[in-house]
């Protein structure tokens, strides 16, 4: 086996074991300091939220709902936050931490994750297959 070889099955071992750990780790409740994001676009609002929440939390994030690709920044260890919205019965896929919710039509759904990789990563409309956002994840 070549050096290259060993490099590259080396690099895909490391990837698969943090993706087994990542997916092995129990959620963990969300600390209270907000997430760094861009957001560009405001829209007044009140969204319904997945867990039926009557009011928006003031750190919920930037909305997201294909009108444009939206960047969202953070630092690995914080919670990512964002907000989906779609005119049509879909499916939103974060890429990378493989994050699947679905999205009925017309309604807000809240999202909130620990960033654990670092990267760059492709929020989607999974159905459809198009980019709704990019999330940044610095050390």
């Amino acid at each position: 086996m070549s050096t290259a070889q060993r490099a590259g099955l080396l690099a895909a071992t490391a990837a698969v074991l943090a993706a087994a750990f990542v997916l092995s780790r129990p959620e963990q409740p969300p600390r209270p300091a907000p997430a760094t994001q861009t957001q560009t676009e405001t829209q007044p609002e009140t969204p319904t939220t997945a867990t039926a929440s009557p009011r928006r939390e003031p750190d919920s994030g930037p909305l997201l709902t294909g009108a444009r690709v939206r960047t969202i920044d953070v630092r690995r260890g914080e919670v990512v936050r964002f907000r989906v919205r779609s005119a049509t019965r879909e499916e939103l896929h974060v890429h990378g931490y493989d994050i699947l919710r679905p999205l009925p039509p017309g309604r807000t759904v809240a999202v909130r994750f620990r960033a654990s990789i670092e990267g760059i990563f492709e929020v989607e409309l999974h159905r459809s297959g198009r980019q709704i956002g990019e999330l940044r994840v610095q050390p």
